[in-house]
């Protein structure tokens, strides 16, 4: 049985999540979003769980409120998603939205979970959820199915698509944390191509606000979406569970303003930004690729 099979059984996902009626295993998370916010509940979730997550790399451009920063990471694991937001939560930061398909289990969960109501995510429609698309057989095919009634069409999609970019642009200006995953699936970003949205929220960015907003490469080391799950799961029964770590690495930190300069000689076209940026990352976690 798959992780993310276990995840549906025992969360009860569809109109079980929709309603907000979060079952056993989540029960105690909820509890404690009651009285934290999300991040911080999370995080303290996975401490208690002996769980913690260890971050390896400098902290200091982005573990503080209101400091704009771009996390541009890895997705190969999965889970990513609900770690990003517990690494955030662990350093004290809830101000972070994560670019996000909204039909996606992990999100949908968080927004059950999400009981104050923060938001988030910032929804994207990829071309392979795209309801008026005539090639439906993709890696996205099984959600396609699940949702075959309230899937976007191509021009709304981008409509969708443009807000989002828009306002994480925004919300980096304002001193938000904003978290990305550029291969738009759960694939490896140092081996699969990236899709230039990361690159147009850079140039929608207000110029006077690229020299705040830090730019942080981020790969969660390789985990076992089973074993996260399982421990997890034994922690809510109460069991004893065995301590393990997870590991989120920073890669070497930038300021856009220093980016634009140093790496794209000041241009600001998207698909330039976004391959500039895919070379400054697998040169930080697959050097030899």
């Amino acid at each position: 049985m798959s992780s993310a099979l276990a995840i549906a059984l025992e969360t009860g996902t569809g109109d079980q999540v929709k309603s907000g009626r979060v079952p056993k295993f989540l029960r105690a998370l909820q509890g404690m979003t009651s009285e934290v916010a999300l991040p911080f509940a999370f995080a303290e979730y996975l401490r208690l769980a002996r769980l913690p997550i260890t971050i390896n790399g400098d902290t200091a451009g982005w573990n503080r409120p209101g400091q704009g920063a771009l996390f541009i990471g890895d997705h190969r694991n999965g889970l990513e998603y609900f770690l990003l937001l517990a690494a955030l939560g662990q350093a004290g930061r809830k101000d972070i939205k994560i670019i996000g398909k909204p039909y996606a289990l992990s999100v949908r969960l968080t927004e059950a979970l999400d009981i104050h109501h923060e938001g988030y995510i910032l929804p994207v429609i990829p071309g392979t959820l795209i309801s008026d698309r005539l090639n439906i057989f993709n890696r996205d095919i099984w959600m396609r199915l699940r949702n075959a009634n309230t899937l976007s069409t191509r021009k709304e999609a981008k409509a969708i698509n443009a807000t989002a970019m828009k306002n994480g642009a925004s919300l980096l200006a304002n001193g938000y944390a904003v978290g990305v995953f550029p291969t738009g699936g759960v694939m490896s970003a140092t081996k699969s191509a990236w899709f230039r949205g990361v690159g147009e929220m850079i140039r929608l960015l207000p110029e006077e606000a690229r020299e705040r907003v830090v730019i942080i490469p981020f790969q969660f080391a390789h985990f076992t979406q089973f074993q996260l799950v399982a421990t997890l799961w034994l922690y809510s029964k109460g069991l004893k569970v065995k301590p393990r770590t997870l590991s989120l690495n920073v890669g070497r930190q930038i300021t856009v303003a220093d980016f634009l300069t140093s790496e794209t000689a000041g241009s600001t076209d998207p698909l330039v930004i976004t391959e500039r940026l895919r070379l400054r990352y697998v040169q930080d976690f697959h050097p030899h690729q």
